[in-house]
Formats: C-alpha cells, sequence, structure tokens
C-alpha cells in the first residue's frame, strides 16, 4: 500500500542484530512464528508492529504468544535498531508472566568505511528478574581482500537468554543448534577476536574467544576457536566448511565441523 504493508501468516523474521528475534537459518529447524506483521516506512524511521506466536516443535498451543515494536533507521555513516517485546510462555496451556525484552543496535562506520564500529545493548525482565547483555566491537579492513575484528559481550548478574534469536540459550550445545557459542552465564563476558582473508573465490575466516567470569567464588574461563572455508560456486551458489573447538571452562576440548551448501535462486 505504498508506505505500508501487512504480511500475515507463518514467517522467519529477523530484527537488527537477530538476538531477540532472529530466524536461526543455520539450523533445519529454523525459527518460525504464525504472525501478523504491520509495517510503516516513514520518514523518520521504518516502524514495523506485529503481533506472533512462535512456534515449539510445531506445536500451535504451546511456544510463545505477544506483540512487538521495531523501528529502524539508516542514514549517512550510522544506522540503529530498537526492538520491544512483550511475550507470554504458554506449556500444557499453562500461561506464564509475560517477559518483555529490548534491543539497541548502533553502528557508526568511519575511516571513509574502513572502520565500523558496533554496541549492541539488550535487557529483558519476567517480572522478577532483570536480565541484561551489552556488547561493542569494531571491524578494520586492512585492505580489500584482509580484515580484522574484536568485540568484547559481557553479561549481567542474572544472564540474558533470548530462545526466538539467532543464539543458543544457555546451558545447551548451542554449536550443534546454532553454529555459534550461545549465550553466556551470569556475569561472563566474551573478548572475540579474530579475522578473515579473500583470496578471489576463496575466503578464510578465524575467530578466537576468551570467555571469563568471576562469581566470587572461583574464577572461570571458557576458551573456544573457530574457523571457516568458503568457496564462491558461482553467482548463486556457494560452499562452506567450519570448524569449533570449546573447552566449555573445562579441560578437554569438544570439536565440531560441519559443511554448508548455499544456493540461491
Amino acid at each position: 500500500m505504498g508506505y505500508a504493508s501487512v504480511t500475515v501468516g507463518r514467517q522467519a523474521l529477523n530484527y537488527g542484530s537477530g538476538t531477540i528475534i532472529g530466524s536461526n537459518e543455520w539450523s533445519a529447524n529454523r525459527n518460525t512464528r504464525d504472525a501478523f506483521v504491520f509495517g510503516l516506512n516513514l520518514d523518520m524511521a521504518d516502524v514495523t508492529v506485529g503481533y506472533a506466536s512462535r512456534m515449539n516443535d510445531d506445536s500451535l498451543t504451546d511456544g510463545y504468544t505477544g506483540m512487538y515494536l521495531n523501528a529502524s533507521k539508516a542514514e549517512g555513516d550510522w544506522s540503529a535498531n530498537l526492538l520491544y517485546t512483550s511475550e507470554t510462555a504458554t506449556m500444557d496451556d499453562v500461561d506464564s508472566d509475560a517477559l518483555t525484552a529490548m534491543g539497541l543496535d548502533l553502528s557508526y562506520a568511519m575511516m571513509g568505511g574502513d572502520l565500523n564500529l558496533n554496541v549492541s545493548y539488550n535487557t529483558a525482565s519476567d517480572g522478577t528478574k532483570d536480565y541484561d547483555m551489552n556488547s561493542i566491537g569494531a571491524t578494520y579492513n586492512v585492505n580489500e581482500s584482509m580484515s580484522i575484528h574484536a568485540s568484547q559481550t559481557t553479561y549481567g548478574e542474572n544472564g540474558f537468554d533470548a530462545p526466538g534469536g539467532n543464539m543458543g540459550t544457555y546451558d545447551t550445545d548451542s554449536w550443534t543448534s546454532h553454529g555459534n557459542m550461545g549465550h553466556l552465564g551470569s556475569d561472563q563476558k566474551d573478548l572475540a577476536i579474530g579475522g578473515s582473508y579473500t583470496m578471489g573465490d576463496f575466503n578464510l575466516g578465524v575467530t578466537v574467544h576468551t570467555v571469563t567470569g568471576d562469581d566470587d567464588v572461583t574464577d572461570y574461563e571458557r576458551n573456544a576457536t573457530e574457523l571457516s572455508l568458503g568457496y564462491t560456486m558461482s553467482d548463486n551458489a556457494g560452499l562452506s566448511v567450519n570448524y569449533a573447538s570449546d573447552n566449555n571452562g573445562g579441560d578437554v576440548d569438544t570439536k565440531y565441523t560441519w559443511v554448508t551448501l548455499t544456493i540461491r535462486p
């Protein structure tokens, strides 16, 4: 309708960083919602209002039902996205208290686009406890072929979890369900440093994670490494091999390897 649009049906939705509402495209079992989405393309921002039910193992009765509001704006060297959600979990016909969450993502490009800064602030409340997660990062393009990046993600005293996002929930094997480390525990922080290099149709990437935490009793340290090798087969297809090693805060590394074939019509 020109400045407005309406979409109704089962949808794989992504907003902002995808931390709170994301489709998890890595998994064969993507996050989907039976949703009513109303979008407004305004001069001040792109605004989306939705009412949705998150699917849980394809059940029409168990899941998360609620509303959300998303506003995004990009102009010049900066962009911003603000998401607010209020959802109620329904399990076996028993309604829980509403869970509210807010995510704010900011990005800014400097030095002619060679340096990109990103900030993410996420908070949630279930009526009894408050949860938060903050992240700040930077990516520097050394040249057309190579870039380096660093970020630090910090969790509050109650941690932060978003089961409908692109990150695995805490205390689960997120490498197999989401292809990433997932959310961390309370009072933990992750320092991630890495880089990528492109040579023709090949792309090589590496990221090293160092997770630390202090629960006032014992110190905690977790180390994980991600490696990726991608090959662009054509304009419509790509192949990648990914490897991850994670000691999960212990002395034994768990190793993962997966191959992904992407085809775009």
